[in-house]
């Protein structure tokens, strides 16, 4: 292999290994600050998602789908 060839392939792998250890801090150490911030769309989605919905309705009146309560309190 060249000196050039693996010069680049050094890199790579340094920056391949560099992003999977950014990745485990996130996902192992950052997980409360990430979901505490501003920006979080989660938080946002999860507020809409408390609201009931009504039935989907076909314009003939035929419900397609609609709310229902299931065993245990989910529904």
């Amino acid at each position: 292999m060249n000196r050039a060839l693996r010069r680049i392939s050094i890199a790579v792998l340094v920056m391949f290994v560099l992003l999977l250890i950014n990745v485990n801090y996130l996902q192992g150490f950052a997980p409360a600050s990430l979901a505490s911030k501003p920006g979080n769309s989660r938080a946002f989605y999860a507020a809409q998602n408390q609201y009931e919905r009504g039935s989907i309705v076909t314009s003939d009146g035929v419900t397609i789908a609609g709310f229902c309560v299931l065993p245990g309190g989910a529904g």
